[in-house]
């Protein structure tokens, strides 16, 4: 349950709402795979290669859905950072299965830590209640008055996020989008009201 929560708000943080939360399943056999994938071994890679494949199929239906020629290119709702890689990509004269499957490894190198990482952070913050009312007055006071639900917040330029446990990641666009993940989980998790 924790791990597929926290893939939910990882990939919406990433690539928005219309991402496919349908791969969580598929993204689970590849993490648990990738190892004989990276050292290429074909008896054992290959349910890894399966849902690979599967997976680069939901990232090429997810991309012609929500891509825009506006702008230079942009992919409709995702991140800055997913938005202006995809269209780098786009534009280097790569394939769109190789940008798929660089899109892939971008997710997988985010969402496999994430899910290792805010387990164990969860585990601590449920456990320790100083913690938890500490990060829960800091999110609300960083979100007062500016974000009603998770579908303002999803949008909201991270200029007007402000806290004391946002203000060292102002600019930092991978830091920001742990940030918005460790936020939309607040609001995924719990009934929060801000």
């Amino acid at each position: 349950f924790v791990q597929q929560l926290i893939f939910r708000c990882n990939t919406t943080a990433l690539f928005g709402e219309h991402f496919p939360q349908e791969i969580f399943e598929d993204f689970i056999i590849y993490d648990d795979n990738v190892h004989y994938l990276l050292a290429q071994i074909p008896f054992l890679s290959r349910k890894g290669k399966h849902a690979q494949n599967r997976i680069v199929a939901a990232l090429d239906t997810y991309v012609s859905q929500v891509w825009s020629d506006d702008s230079g290119g942009h992919l409709k709702g995702a991140s800055e950072v997913i938005s202006n890689v995809s269209r780098e990509l786009m534009l280097s004269g790569m394939t769109h299965d190789e940008v798929h499957h660089i899109l892939l490894a971008f997710m997988w190198g985010m969402s496999s830590n994430h899910i290792r990482t805010a387990f164990w952070v969860l585990a601590h913050i449920l456990t320790d209640p100083r913690a938890s009312v500490g990060i829960r007055n800091q999110v609300r006071e960083a979100l007062d008055g500016r974000v009603t639900d998770i579908s303002t917040f999803i949008s909201t330029d991270e200029e007007y996020i402000d806290g004391p446990c946002f203000s060292a990641c102002k600019g930092k666009h991978l830091a920001m989008h742990t940030i918005r993940m460790f936020i939309i989980l607040c609001f995924y998790m719990f009934d929060m009201e801000v």
